[in-house]
C-alpha cells in the first residue's frame, strides 16, 4: 500500500510540475525546428540532409554545448580531446537512455512492467515506444479525472481539488 502511494505521489507531482501542452503545438515546434536544422545545414539545398552535412550538424550541436555547458561537455569528453567522437556520443546517449527509463520505472511501475516485455529491466526501441503510449494514455485519464468542468483544460484549483482528492483517497 505504501508503494502504491507512493508511485500514485511522484507521477502527479511530475504531472502537476509539467505544463499541459497540446499535442499540436509539441508537433508545431518539431516541424519547426526541423526546418530551422534543414535551412542551416542542408548545403546543396535538395532538401535532405546527407552524411557529410549531418556531420556538419553534428559537430555544430557539441560545439554549441561546450560552449553553453561546459561540465556537461566534458562529462561527454571523456578522452578530453575537445571533440566528440561518434563512440562518446553513444556511450552518452545510452547512459541518458539508462537513465531514463529507470526515471520512467520509478513514475510508471505498472506501464513499466507492462513496456518491459522481455523482463529485463531494460526497454529497447519498440518496449519504449509501448511505454509512451501506456503514459500518454495514463495521462490522458488523469487529465480527463482533474478537468472537472469539462472544459478540456485543467486550471490550478482542479489541480489543487484532484491532488487532495488524492491524498484523502490515499492516506
Amino acid at each position: 500500500m505504501r508503494a502504491s502511494s507512493l508511485s500514485i505521489a511522484l507521477v502527479l507531482s511530475a504531472f502537476i510540475a509539467a505544463p499541459i501542452t497540446a499535442g499540436d503545438d509539441v508537433a508545431k515546434a518539431k516541424r519547426s525546428h526541423r526546418e530551422e536544422l534543414l535551412q542551416r545545414f542542408d548545403a546543396d539545398g535538395n532538401g535532405k540532409l546527407d552524411a557529410k552535412e549531418r556531420a556538419a550538424m553534428r559537430a555544430a550541436k557539441w560545439a554549441d554545448l561546450k560552449l553553453s555547458n561546459p561540465k556537461q561537455f566534458a562529462l561527454i569528453d571523456t578522452n578530453t580531446d575537445g571533440a566528440v567522437s561518434d563512440v562518446e556520443a553513444k556511450t552518452w546517449k545510452d547512459a541518458q537512455l539508462i537513465e531514463r527509463d529507470q526515471r520512467q520505472k520509478q513514475l510508471h511501475p505498472e506501464a513499466f512492467a507492462q513496456a518491459d516485455a522481455n523482463s529485463d529491466g531494460k526497454l529497447d526501441r519498440s518496449e519504449r515506444k509501448a511505454l509512451k503510449t501506456a503514459v500518454k494514455a495514463e495521462k490522458a485519464e488523469q487529465k480527463t479525472l482533474m478537468d472537472t468542468n469539462r472544459d478540456g483544460k485543467v486550471d490550478r484549483k482542479e489541480r489543487r481539488d484532484y491532488s487532495a482528492r488524492l491524498r484523502s483517497e490515499n492516506p
